[in-house]
C-alpha cells in the first residue's frame, strides 16, 4: 500500500511539474521534432491527463474499499482534472484561434524612407513586427517566431525597433531573433503612429503591401504561429 501511495504522489507531482514548465517543454519539443505548436500543446496536455489517470488508479488500488473502482472511472475523472492542471501557467489569454483585428499598416512609404529599407516582399508575404526591447510579450513572440524560422517558416520577418542599437542587438541575441531582418526607427511619433502603440504590433503583409492579419500583445498564439509556418511563398 505504501509503495502505491508513493507512486501515486509521484505521478501526480509529475502531472503538476509538466505544466509548470509548459513553455520550456513546448519550445524544446517543437525545436527537436518540428511538430506544430497546436499539436504539441495538445500532446503536453494529454501527458498531464495520463499522469493524473495513473496516479488516481494507483491511489484507488492502495485501499481495499476503492480497489474495485474501474479504470475507466479514473480516466473519466482524470480528464477534466488533468486538463485543468495543464493550464496552471497560461502562456496566452487565449491559446487557440486566429485572434486578429482590423488595424492595417499605413504610411509604408514614409516607414521605408525612415528605416532605409523595404518591408514589402514582392515575391510573397512578409511579417513586419514592431518590438520594444523591454516589452515581455515582444520577448515571448520573438522567441517563438525565431523557432518558426528555424523550423522552416518561409515568410521573412522584418523587426523594427525604436531606441539604441545596442539594446536591439542584445534583445535579438537573447530572444532568438538573429534570423530577423532588423531596422531601427528613431522617429518616435511615427513609430507609435504606424504601429498603433500596442506592442508587439505584428503585421502579415501580402506582396502588394496590404495587411492580411494584424496581431498585438499576446494575440499571436499557437494557431497564429502554425498559420505563419504553413504559408508558402
Amino acid at each position: 500500500m505504501i509503495l502505491k501511495l508513493l507512486l501515486a504522489v509521484g505521478f501526480m507531482t509529475l502531472a503538476i511539474i509538466a505544466p509548470l514548465n509548459f513553455n520550456f517543454l513546448l519550445e524544446n519539443i517543437v525545436v527537436a521534432t518540428g511538430l506544430g505548436w497546436v499539436f504539441t500543446t495538445i500532446l503536453i496536455r494529454l501527458l498531464s491527463i495520463i499522469l493524473v489517470a495513473i496516479s488516481l488508479r494507483l491511489l484507488t488500488r492502495a485501499f481495499q474499499k476503492t480497489s474495485k473502482i474501474k479504470t475507466w472511472v479514473c480516466i473519466a475523472v482524470a480528464f477534466p482534472l488533468g486538463f485543468g492542471i495543464s493550464f496552471i501557467t497560461p502562456i496566452y489569454t487565449t491559446d487557440y484561434g486566429m485572434l486578429t483585428d482590423d488595424f492595417t499598416l499605413e504610411n509604408i512609404n514614409a516607414l521605408e524612407h525612415e528605416i532605409g529599407g523595404s518591408v514589402i516582399n514582392e515575391s510573397g508575404y512578409s511579417f513586419v513586427t514592431f518590438f520594444t526591447t523591454t516589452c515581455p510579450h515582444c520577448k515571448a513572440a520573438s522567441e517563438k517566431i525565431g523557432i518558426n524560422l528555424e523550423n522552416g517558416q518561409k515568410v521573412p520577418v522584418i523587426a523594427i525597433f525604436p531606441g539604441e542599437e545596442g539594446d536591439t542587438k542584445t534583445f535579438l541575441e537573447k530572444h532568438n531573433g538573429e534570423n530577423f531582418t532588423t531596422y531601427r526607427l528613431n522617429n518616435d511619433p511615427l513609430f507609435i503612429d504606424i504601429s498603433g502603440g500596442t506592442f508587439p504590433s505584428m503585421f502579415l503583409l501580402d506582396k502588394e503591401g496590404k495587411t492580411v492579419y494584424h496581431w498585438t500583445g499576446d494575440q499571436l498564439n499557437y494557431t497564429g504561429l502554425d498559420y505563419l509556418k504553413s504559408l508558402e511563398q
